[in-house]
Parts: structure tokens; sequence; C-alpha cells
């Protein structure tokens, strides 16, 4: 083990020295090897089909690595670039990888160059996907069917299949929750962020993500017959906490001296343990509980209200059934 070289007078600076500093900058798994990927995840799309037998590449920047021991290389592309696709198989269908590599002469590569190609596939009846070389970067894979003459032709189907990085201690992007779940080798503490889930953010911890921002969840509170609801709201946090509140109004002659039931919780709403919900009743304003019942929601006044009362407003805040 050796200290590494920075960029320091004199200090006789390598390019492997250079891209392990640029490896310490990036987000690592917990063996302290590099998450190589697309960075500035929020595009999760840079590669597409055409009208011809290409795709085209986005602007983008990549992290690509032959392995912890050789450093990330971290460059870019600034503009959409065209790549080439073979003519179609005669029949059946194969899979191509499309993939991003940045080339270096002193590893065993040809030249130094960073590099967009494609490793073409074997037709068959179910093909299989080729492999790309070491410290490539996958794009995208493209099924591509027998007498196509365009990538966007026939049943072809382009799927963008790169992961996404970002910078050491930054917020990595995943497109489903199930590509999150695949990565069960973050750091402890290590953001992420869903596309599919806007306002959900997770947390490596424990072995497992977990939940730590999401959009509160809506529900709808029916009344009970001969009554309406109104200035009503019914919303479940991302810890799993209700709140309720409400007016029920009473119809057709009836009150709440004799009926009690004000109104419904909807199911994923429902308190995990019967809950109190704190309420006034009107004619005069007088105080009063309901019972907020786990199995069935319903929000039902522990005693009845004085004669005439046809409003009931209601409040409650409880943990609610997972």
């Amino acid at each position: 083990m050796a200290l590494t070289r920075s960029f320091i007078r004199n200090a006789a600076t390598t390019p492997l020295d250079a891209r392990l500093m640029d490896m310490a900058k990036v987000v690592a798994n917990a063996d302290g090897s590099p998450r190589v990927g697309v960075l500035g995840g929020a595009n999760d799309s840079i590669v597409a089909t055409t009208a011809t037998m290409n795709v085209t590449i986005a602007a983008a920047e990549f992290v690509t690595s032959k392995g912890k021991a050789d450093g990330v290389a971290i460059f870019t592309n600034d503009g959409t670039v065209n790549v080439p696709i073979a003519t179609a198989p005669a029949s059946n269908s194969r899979i191509d990888v499309i993939y991003v590599k940045h080339n270096d002469n002193t590893t065993g590569d040809a030249n130094s160059n960073p590099i967009f190609a494609v490793a073409q596939g074997t037709a068959a009846a179910s093909p299989t996907k080729p492999a790309i070389p070491t410290g490539a970067l996958e794009l995208a894979t493209l099924r591509v069917y027998a007498g196509t003459t365009a990538t966007n032709g026939g049943s072809n189907t382009l799927t963008n299949t790169y992961q996404m990085t970002a910078m050491r201690g930054g917020c990595v992007h995943f497109r489903t929750r199930v590509d999150l779940e695949a990565w069960t080798t973050a750091v402890i503490g290590q953001d992420a962020y869903v596309i599919a889930n806007p306002g959900w953010g997770f947390v490596y911890a424990n072995s497992a993500w977990l939940v730590t921002t999401a959009p509160p969840t809506l529900g709808t509170i029916t009344p009970d017959g001969n009554a309406t609801m109104t200035n009503q709201r019914c919303q479940r946090d991302q810890n799993g906490y209700v709140d309720i509140k409400g007016q029920g109004n009473r119809t057709n002659g009836t009150s709440y001296a004799a009926q009690l039931i004000i109104g419904v919780v909807p199911v994923g709403f429902r308190p995990q343990q019967d809950s109190l919900a704190e309420v006034l009743t009107y004619g005069s304003g007088s105080p009063a509980f309901a019972t907020v019942f786990s199995a069935t929601g319903i929000i039902q006044l522990t005693a009845a209200a004085p004669a005439g009362h046809t409003v009931a407003r209601f409040q409650s805040r409880y943990y609610g059934t997972p």
C-alpha cells in the first residue's frame, strides 16, 4: 500500500494517480469500489432509436472503471452522436448492447480514445445478450428483428439500461424501486431517489433501503346516510401516521342526538387500533369524543349529542394500519 500523488508541482503525478483521485470523488460501494454509471441521473433515457440503422446518444457525463485499483475515468459527451447498428439478421432476432468506454493503451487497449460502440449479439429464436469489454459501461440494449431496416422499425425494442451514479455524498437516481432494491452493496447512509416515484427519498441502512421522504397519500371520508361531509381531509404521511378531520352535517331531519355515526374512513387510512377523535357538535358547540374503529373505519360518537345538534366537527391523528 502507498500514498498516491495529487496535483502538486514536481510531484510527477501520473494518469493513474489522477484516476484514483477522481475515484475518491465518486459514490462508492461498501467495499470502496466506485459505482460507475451516468452522472446527472435525472435523465433516464439518453439512447434513442431512429428511422435508419442508427441509434442516437444524447449529451451526458460518464464514470467508467476497469476496477478499483485502476480508479475511474470521468468524461463527457457534449452533443448528440449517431452510432451505427449492423444490418438486421435474415431470421429470428438478436440483442445488441450499446456501450461507452474510455480506452487506455497502457492497459491493453489499441488506443486511449473515448468511444461509443456496439457489442453485436447472435441471432436466435431466444437470443442472449453479448458481453461487453472490461471497463465499458452498458447504456442500452436493442433487440433487432429480421428484415427491419430502421432501429425504430418493426418489433425492434430499445431499452435504456445504464445505471446512474453521483459524486461522493450525492443522491443516486434510479428508474424504478426494483432497480433501487437491486443495489445491495451501498454504503450505509447513501441517499437515493426513484424517478418513477416522484417525491420519494430513500436511505440505505441495516442492509435495506428505507423511506425518508414521500408525498402524502390522500383518501376520502364518506358520510353516514342522511348526512353530508364537508371540509374533510384524510392524509397518510410517509411514516404511517394518518390525519383526519371534517364536518358531518345531518340532513332529512336527523340529528347527532339519535344518529351517532359521523362518517367512514377508507381502507388504508384506518387506525391500527381503535382510536379517539375530538368532536364538537352544534347547536351550541358541545365538546365530545368519537371512536375511530380499526376494523370498519366508522367514526362514531361515544355518546349521543344534545337534542337538535346536526353538525359534528371532528379531528384525529393516529398510526395507520400497515
